[in-house]
């Protein structure tokens, strides 16, 4: 079960579940929220608009009417009263995303899994697939030097 926060449900979908599966699995979770929701309720966020003709399920999904755009799109939009899917999402991707008013649930599907650590444990959101994330708890820090073998 997904911990709701200002009335929204989050969930994710982690790696190493690749980031076209992990974006049809997020579309059925968003689907599950509301049965009156279409496919012009889902927008997605990418960190490029170029994703859109490179990767032919973007393109589906807008030939569909699903709404795609970037974090500086979304920042400035003054509302949207549908599900938003971060794709591959950075930092400001997901605080772009939280700050959408009128938004009625959150997902994010990761490409690297250090993007979601801090919005997971921040948020708690429901897991869809992939690594579980420690939920709820400060995010472990992560160093600045590469990983050394242990003695």
């Amino acid at each position: 079960m997904s911990v709701v926060l200002r009335g929204r449900p989050r969930a994710y979908v982690a790696a190493p579940v690749a980031p076209a599966n992990g974006l049809f699995r997020a579309i059925n979770w968003a689907f599950d929220q509301a049965e009156e929701l279409t496919w012009g309720d889902l927008g997605i966020l990418v960190a490029d608009p170029v994703m859109v003709a490179q990767l032919s399920h973007l393109h589906r999904l807008r030939a569909r009417g699903v709404r795609i755009g970037t974090a500086e799109q979304a920042a400035r939009a003054r509302s949207f009263h549908g599900v938003v899917i971060a794709y591959c999402p950075d930092r400001s991707m997901l605080t772009a995303a939280e700050a959408l008013p009128g938004v009625r649930g959150l997902a994010a599907v990761a490409l690297h899994n250090d993007q979601l650590a801090d919005w997971v444990a921040a948020c708690a959101p429901q897991h869809l697939g992939g690594d579980a994330l420690p939920a709820g708890a400060t995010a472990p820090a992560r160093s600045a030097g590469p990983l050394q073998p242990s003695p």
